[in-house]
């Protein structure tokens, strides 16, 4: 037998070696979830490390409540996520109370008042 034949024999064993072992309950799976971890890792890595080379700052909670209770807008686009900062923004545009703005989900607004008489001025 030829050497080039001793290495295909070889590669091939070697590969149904591996297919057996990928295909085996589990593997797959673990070295799928790997790999998947790995691209986000890798994706959060590269996004992170441009945002540092541009000088973007990363989100930080404590200065961002901070921001948010002096009305910083510069700060608060620093340091908070979007869609705090989008709240924010809006809030300040149309003249909302911010915190009342960002309260839990779960909180409820105030009753309406049943006087029907006030009229626009």
């Amino acid at each position: 037998m030829s050497a080039i034949v001793k290495t295909y024999l070889i590669l091939g064993a070697l590969a149904i070696a591996a297919f057996y072992w990928l295909t085996r309950k589990g593997n797959a799976l673990a070295i799928g979830s790997a790999v998947s971890r790995a691209a986000v890792d890798m994706t959060s890595g590269v996004i992170e490390g441009a945002a540092t080379v541009i000088g973007v700052p990363m989100t930080n909670e404590e200065k961002c409540q901070l921001a948010l209770k002096n009305r910083d807008s510069l700060d608060v686009s620093l340091y908070c996520d979007l869609g705090t900062f989008l709240k924010y923004e809006k809030d300040m545009m149309f003249g909302s109370d911010v915190k009342q703005s960002l309260a839990p989900a779960n909180s409820l607004p105030p009753p309406c008042s049943s006087d029907n008489t006030q009229t626009l001025q």
